[in-house]
C-alpha cells in the first residue's frame, strides 16, 4: 500500500472520529476549550484585554474546516497586529465563567450563554455582540410560518423530531450588548434597528478547496443543469428541505441532493420525499468527493430557509461555482449571481428551477462563472478580514 493510500485512510479515520458524537461530547466536558493571554505584553502596564467568547480551541485551525474557526482566527490576528492581549472560551461552555470571573477587560466580543453570563458579572469596558443569525423576534414568526405551512401540506406526519433554530440569540443578549456586529445582509441588519444605535454588518467567510480551478465547459453543464444540491440542512423545516421535497415532485426532471442531514430528522424526510430527492452524508469541503461529487456533478446549491445570519454552506458553495438559489431571509445582499426566491413556498420554487433550467448551457456556464467570481470577491478570508478591522477600528479606536 503506497504513502498516499494510508494517508487518505489515516484522513478519514480522524475525520470521523472527531465527527462522533459521543467522542464530542467527552472532548468538551473533560477537556478545557478556552486559553489565555495570548501576546501577553509583561513589559507594557497599560496593554489592552479583550476576552473572545466564540468557537472552542481544537488543535489546528486549517484542520476544521469551518468558516467560524476561520472568523475567530483572523479575530486574534487583529488584536495580536494592535498590541492587544487576548483570552479566549468557547460560548456554550458555562464551567469556563469560573476560570475568567475575577478578570476584567477593556472588550468582551461573542455569544451565546457564557458570553450572556460573562456580560452581567465580568468588568467590562465595552460588550460587543458577535451575531450569526437573524433577530431573534423573526427567527420565532418566521420558523412558527413553516410550521404551520408544513402541517397544511402534511397533516399526518409528525415533526416532533424537528430541530428548532429558536433561542440561542435571546434580548437579553442585546440589552447586555453596547454593540452588535451582524454576519448577515442589509436587509436582515434592519431587524435589529430597535435595540441598537448603530448595526455593523460583514459577509460570511466560505470555505475554499484550494485544489478547485474552474475550469467547466458547456459539455459539463450538458451534465449538471437539472442537479441541485442542499448542503448543510441542520433543521430540516427551518432550512425548508420539506418544501424542497414536495416543489422536486413537480420537478421530476430535476435532482435534489441532500447533504448532511441531522439524523434525528431523517424520520420526517423519509416520509415525504420524492423519488428524485437523495440523500447524503457529510463532506468535507477540502475532499476529492466534493469536488467530484458536489461541484462537477450539479450546478445549483439551493436553499429555502426561513432565517439565517448569513448561510456558510451556500457562500461555500458559491466560492466553487454553484448557482444560489435563496429566499431573501438566508442573509445574502442583492446581487445579480444570486437567484432571489419570490417567497417561500412550493409554488415560487417551481417557478424559479423552471426558469433556470430553461437557460441554454452557455447561460449556465456563464451565470456559474459570475457566481464564482462574485464569490471570491465577497466571501474570501481576507475580504472577512478587511471589513472586521474596518468594523472594529470604528467601534474601538484608540
Amino acid at each position: 500500500m503506497n504513502t498516499s493510500r494510508i494517508r487518505k485512510i489515516l484522513d478519514s479515520f480522524f475525520y470521523n472520529f472527531f465527527e462522533n458524537k459521543i467522542v464530542n461530547r467527552i472532548i468538551c466536558r473533560y477537556f478545557p476549550k478556552d486559553k489565555m493571554e495570548i501576546n501577553l505584553d509583561l513589559s507594557n502596564k497599560d496593554q489592552k484585554h479583550v476576552l473572545i467568547c466564540y468557537v472552542p480551541i481544537s488543535g489546528s485551525v486549517l484542520s476544521t474546516f469551518h468558516a467560524a474557526y476561520y472568523q475567530q482566527n483572523q479575530m486574534i490576528l487583529y488584536f495580536i497586529n494592535r498590541g492587544w492581549c487576548i483570552d479566549l472560551c468557547w460560548c456554550m461552555d458555562i464551567r469556563a465563567f469560573d476560570r475568567f470571573k475575577d478578570r476584567s477587560y477593556d472588550l468582551l466580543i461573542g455569544q451565546g450563554p457564557l458570553y450572556r453570563l460573562l456580560c452581567e458579572k465580568l468588568k467590562v469596558k465595552k460588550k460587543i455582540l458577535y451575531c450569526t443569525e437573524n433577530s431573534v423576534d423573526v427567527v420565532t414568526v418566521k420558523y412558527q410560518e413553516r410550521i404551520k405551512y408544513f402541517k397544511e401540506r402534511h397533516p399526518n406526519v409528525s415533526i416532533k423530531n424537528a430541530v428548532s433554530r429558536i433561542g440561542f440569540f435571546t434580548h437579553k443578549d442585546f440589552e447586555l450588548s453596547d454593540e452588535i456586529i451582524v454576519m448577515s445582509s442589509e436587509f436582515n441588519a434592519m431587524n435589529f434597528e430597535p435595540f441598537f444605535n448603530s448595526i455593523y454588518t460583514l459577509n460570511v467567510n466560505a470555505i475554499c478547496n484550494p485544489t478547485y480551478k474552474l475550469d467547466l465547459t458547456e459539455a459539463d453543464v450538458k451534465v449538471s443543469r437539472f442537479n441541485f444540491v442542499v448542503f448543510g440542512c441542520f433543521g430540516f423545516i427551518h432550512k425548508g428541505i420539506d418544501i424542497l421535497c414536495d416543489a422536486f415532485k413537480l420537478l421530476p426532471d430535476c435532482q435534489l441532493n441532500i447533504y448532511g442531514m441531522e439524523k434525528k430528522e431523517i424520520e420526517i424526510y423519509n416520509k415525504i420525499k420524492p423519488i428524485n430527492a437523495h440523500r447524503h452524508g457529510i463532506v468535507n469541503v477540502m475532499s476529492d468527493v466534493y469536488i467530484n461529487e458536489i461541484i462537477n456533478k450539479n450546478s445549483f446549491v439551493i436553499l429555502d430557509s426561513c432565517s439565517e445570519g448569513m448561510a456558510s454552506g451556500v457562500a461555500t458553495c458559491m466560492m466553487h461555482g454553484l448557482i444560489p438559489i435563496v429566499t431573501k431571509e438566508s442573509g445574502f445582499n442583492e446581487a445579480s449571481a444570486i437567484v432571489e426566491l419570490d417567497d417561500y413556498k412550493v409554488e415560487s420554487i417551481v417557478n424559479t428551477v423552471r426558469k433556470l433550467i430553461s437557460l441554454s448551457d452557455g447561460e449556465i456556464l456563464n451565470l456559474r462563472y459570475r457566481t464564482f467570481e462574485y464569490a471570491r470577491n465577497n466571501f474570501s478570508i481576507g475580504e472577512f478580514t478587511r471589513k472586521f478591522s474596518m468594523i472594529m477600528d470604528n467601534i474601538y479606536s484608540d
